[in-house]
């Protein structure tokens, strides 16, 4: 059975230099047994020269780029409507910052750029653990506006193990901390500082340990998540597991401070996290 062999280039801005890469793909000696995926992320002007070549498949630039991770399902009606994720975090944050005309940020797949505005930023960065936000508050410091819109639903896999949920929060914490270089006022550093208040609330309950706090300050911050996560569930429409639901982050709650307080540590003295498993 012969070899098929398929190569794909990402051509953006800098023509001459996508051209040349086509070019010296196209002189490949084994060329008869490959195709050439072009994606083309240059919105306007003239196709690459070489695209016409029958050993290329030429995908130019849209007005809209749908972005999604490969472990993620999206509903059939999704890209009717597209944007962001998952219960808590979709159904009340970023809904909540939707109606208050902030910019909710995206949030991995499931969402909708547009190309314009892609190239403006200089797309997404690359190494980042934390793309998807970065590339968000870039937009809104360019002057672009984000939204959230709740009828564009996509399934996700989960964490499946505590290893790999650890895994993945450290490497969600060091995204949005890196991503503080984007960040241009006050909304933007609220997204910055997502995990931040988890080293809050252990501080207060090392101050509560030592007789320094009252313990009701550090139960009435917490009041708040606890609504956040009723109405979410709510929303989503599983009304009669709630108490099941909310049992389970109780669980998890020490581990979610301890996997901050490393990360953020790790940020501090620049020890980059790895991937590792599902997530």
């Amino acid at each position: 059975m012969a070899l098929q062999l398929s190569a794909v280039m990402i051509a953006g801005p800098l023509r001459a230099r996508a051209e040349r890469c086509l070019s010296r793909l196209l002189a490949q000696t084994l060329l008869d047994q490959m195709e050439v995926v072009v994606v083309d992320l240059s919105p306007g002007g003239a196709p690459l020269a070489g695209v016409d070549h029958p050993a290329v498949r030429y995908f130019p630039q849209s007005d809209l780029i749908a972005i999604y991770d490969a472990d993620q399902r999206p509903e059939p009606s999704s890209l009717g409507t597209l944007a962001l994720e998952s219960w808590v975090h979709q159904l009340v944050n970023q809904a909540g910052r939707d109606r208050l005309g902030w910019n909710p940020p995206s949030m991995g797949g499931n969402c909708l750029y547009r190309g314009r505005a892609l190239e403006q930023v200089g797309g997404f960065p690359a190494g980042s653990f934390g793309e998807d936000t970065e590339v968000s508050l870039a937009l809104v410091a360019g002057g672009w506006q984000s939204r959230f819109v709740r009828g564009a639903v996509a399934g996700s896999a989960l964490a499946e193990s505590l290893r790999h949920y650890w895994q993945q929060r450290a490497r969600w914490n060091w995204g949005l901390w890196k991503a503080g270089r984007h960040a241009t006022g006050l909304e933007s550093w609220m997204v910055v500082l997502g995990y931040a208040d988890r080293l809050l609330i252990l501080a207060a309950a090392l101050l509560v340990a030592a007789g320094e706090m009252n313990v009701l300050w550090p139960a009435l911050y917490l009041s708040a998540p606890c609504l956040a996560s009723v109405v979410a569930l709510w929303r989503a429409g599983i009304r009669r597991r709630i108490p099941g639901y909310l049992f389970s982050p109780v669980l998890l709650f020490t581990v979610d401070v301890a996997v901050t307080l490393a990360s953020t540590l790790a940020v501090v003295f620049r020890r980059r996290p790895k991937w590792g498993g599902k997530a």
